[in-house]
């Protein structure tokens, strides 16, 4: 490994003279635990370094000074932060997700470095999967403009694989400084590029009538520097009082914190760190965790799309002014989304800005470029119309054992599933090229993927994330059917190709390939109801519409189900027996925020299935797994079996108000009659949300109970929702 330091050395220097351009180094060794101590020490005498290394690869002697390196589940801590060189070292697994978030990470010159085992055994996949994943790195290796990958031999010397320096970048690029600002914010051209100047001349030219302000961009922006710099302008225009600062982690709030230092003392005005606070002029900056925010005059959220569309509308009816930034396209994901939907979760009048151009180093970097490329990461666009016409397409399945060194196909596979659905990460690429449970199916025309669907095989015994629509039926059933299921992950056509019929063709591929491997069902589950009609013209019957919201999209979860054989078709009936009445009983309280007209499709789906009146009281199955629900899993299920709740008070009141205290009472008639949320339940009680949710509990139990010994006494007396 000696002459392989040497050759890192040399790499690392020669980048100097690139103008501010970046690296990838990837070496590997017989033994990476003492390779990874030695290349520390050396990114440590260059001016230091952050990474990711898993446990079994650590120093025995610790990390030397100026490197801060955590385990893989550390990574969200280090993304806020930046530094001349990142270290990523596995013994196994090289998650996507931290090379990319790494990347991020490196400033103008330095490099991202990878410490791996011998070449000849390295699996950078999980363990047990398909090798896919490491024939397309190795492939994608192979096209990275500035790269040292080299292995390091028995002898002390080192084998070079490929070293490539990039041309010079261009000139007259720097990091900071040269953007110009009137009247008293002259003093912040020096810190800002002209691209964040423009967007804060742009806020500061509009803030009287704004509401909401987000900056988006791809990663290494700037965004987060100009959140920063944009809350110390507020407190010099007199914001004052507490101010929450909201991120996924405090880690990740490293850019925001130093935009709003730096900007802060530019502008004259004091700021002083406290125990969890800064105080900047007259207000208080503190950290607040996602789901901790407390109403506020200003809100600021970074990460905005990590944090979810769900909480920035939460926050947007508390706070009176809303300031976020997200990646659209980072490693995180999901900010596509909230990019396209931003007028939907942000407060309006609401200003978006996007910066082009990164701030951590020049444009067209061969590193950004590499990592955009090897993760699909770069938005692409309509682009051209695909060859072809959808008549001519011919359907196939990808094979990631002979397909995943055509990064072309890869590339283009996963850029139709990843545009055309909410959430987008690196890590997304080991489903495709790994998964042993997961099959790819897709339509070419004229030699291109056209059509993509992500189809993953469930059947009962997988782990919990396996068998997602097995699960959601069991919850409706009172236990999992014994069925293979073939559950439709994502499915995607290309834009100009689409409501040409293509993707209903693909689906019936889908299908086909499903009932040949014994499957009695196939499912989809999307956290985006706009897409139900596809479903609906399909075939397929809604039978699960979640009771909480997915955190991501701001909307509640639809689940449908097409059966293949007859048991499967009786399973499903049952299924959605139970879903109706769900839908029917608490539409009032659970649904009440799920568009009409989704609602709606969604009760005519299930006609087929469920055509009967629903009667009161529930029957004894109902309530007991009801009872066990709340019982086991406490108040964090009720919205499950509302609608059972429900039912019973419909049935038992005013009768049984005698077994019900007051504040009891009070919270069942708020929540479960009137159909309130929760802070209002916990206003009208005078207590906390977290104290109304156990009041709101008790009670519910009670009322299941009492219905229990109703039915015990009445025997008779039908029970619709059994």
């Amino acid at each position: 490994m000696v002459g392989c330091l040497g050759e890192l050395e040399g790499f690392l220097n020669g980048l100097r003279g690139r103008g501010g351009y970046r690296g990838l180094v990837v070496l590997h060794c017989a033994e990476p635990r003492e390779a990874v101590e030695a290349v520390a020490g050396v990114l440590a005498g260059r001016g230091g370094c952050v990474g990711v290394v898993t446990r079994g690869l650590r120093p025995r002697g610790g990390w030397p000074r100026g490197c801060l390196v955590r385990g893989p589940g550390g990574l969200g801590e280090l993304l806020g932060r930046e530094a001349h060189y990142a270290l990523a070292a596995s013994e196994g697994l090289l998650r996507p997700n931290v090379v990319a978030g790494l990347a991020g990470v490196v400033e103008a010159g330095g490099a991202l470095v990878v410490v791996a085992p011998r070449l000849a055994s390295w699996n950078p996949g999980p363990a047990g999967g398909r090798g896919g994943y490491r024939r397309y790195l190795l492939a994608s290796l192979r096209e990275a403009r500035s790269i040292l990958w080299a292995e390091g031999r028995g002898d002390g010397g080192c084998r070079v694989l490929l070293r490539r320096l990039p041309g010079p970048a261009p000139r007259g690029w720097r990091r900071r400084g040269g953007a110009r600002l009137g009247g008293g914010l002259a003093r912040l051209g020096g810190l800002l590029t002209p691209g964040q100047a423009e967007a804060l001349r742009r806020y500061l030219g509009e803030r009287r009538r704004l509401r909401g302000f987000l900056a988006l961009g791809g990663r290494g922006r700037g965004k987060s520097f100009l959140l920063g710099v944009v809350a110390a302008v507020e407190a010099w225009l007199g914001l004052s009082g507490p101010v929450a600062l909201v991120a996924p982690s405090p880690g990740q709030l490293g850019s925001l914190l130093r935009g709003l230092r730096l900007a802060a003392a530019r502008l004259g005005l004091r700021v002083e760190r406290r125990s969890g606070e800064l105080v900047v002029g007259d207000a208080v900056f503190r950290y607040a965790a996602p789901g901790e925010v407390a109403p506020a005059p200003v809100v600021v959220v970074d990460e905005a799309a990590a944090v979810g569309a769900a909480r920035l509308r939460r926050y947007s009816r508390r706070a009176w002014r809303l300031l976020a930034a997200t990646t659209t396209h980072g490693y995180e994901g999901a900010g596509r989304l909230l990019a396209l939907e931003a007028e939907e979760v942000m407060p309006r009048p609401l200003l978006r800005v996007v910066l082009e151009d990164p701030v951590r180093y020049p444009p067209g970097d061969p590193l950004e470029d590499w990592v955009e490329e090897t993760f699909v990461l770069r938005p692409r666009g309509p682009g051209a119309a695909p060859v072809g016409e959808p008549g001519s397409a011919v359907f196939r399945v990808f094979d990631p054992v002979s397909g995943a060194g055509d990064t072309g196909l890869v590339r283009g596979l996963a850029s139709l599933l990843m545009e055309a659905h909410y959430r987008a990460e690196p890590d997304y690429l080991l489903v495709l090229l790994e998964s042993t449970t997961h099959e790819v199916v897709y339509a070419e025309t004229g030699g291109h993927p056209v059509a993509v669907a992500d189809v993953g095989y469930e059947e009962p015994g997988l782990p919990e994330p396996g068998r997602l629509s097995l699960r959601l039926l069991g919850e409706l059933l009172g236990g999992e059917p014994g069925l293979c299921a073939a559950r439709v992950v994502r499915i995607a056509v290309h834009p100009g190709l689409q409501r040409r019929g293509l993707g209903s063709r693909l689906l019936r591929f889908v299908e086909e390939r499903a009932a040949g491997r014994g499957c009695g069902l196939v499912t989809a589950v999307y956290g985006r109801p706009g897409v139900t009609p596809f479903w609906l013209r399909n075939g397929y019957t809604v039978f699960y519409v979640s009771p909480r919201y997915n955190k991501v999209t701001g909307e509640k979860n639809f689940a449908v189900a097409k059966p293949l054989a007859p048991r499967a078709g009786d399973v499903l009936a049952e299924a959605v027996r139970e879903a109706a009445a769900r839908l029917v009983l608490a539409a009032h309280v659970v649904y009440r925020d799920v568009a009409a007209e989704r609602l709606a499709e969604a009760l005519a789906s299930m006609a087929r299935y469920a055509d009967g009146a629903l009667r009161a009281p529930p029957g004894r199955a109902q309530l007991e797994r009801a009872l066990h629900v709340l019982e086991s899993r406490g108040a964090e299920r009720l919205e499950s079996v509302t609608h059972v709740v429900y039912a019973a008070a419909a049935h038992l009141l005013p009768g049984a108000v005698r077994e019900l205290t007051r504040e009891e009472l009070v919270a069942v008639t708020a929540y479960v009659l009137q159909g309130k949320p929760l802070n209002e339940v916990a206003d009208a009680i005078g207590k906390p949300v977290g104290e109304a949710a156990e009041v709101l509990l008790n009670a519910s139990v009670k009322l299941l109970r009492l219905a229990l010994e109703h039915r015990g006494k009445n025997p008779g007396e039908p029970g619709g929702l059994a």
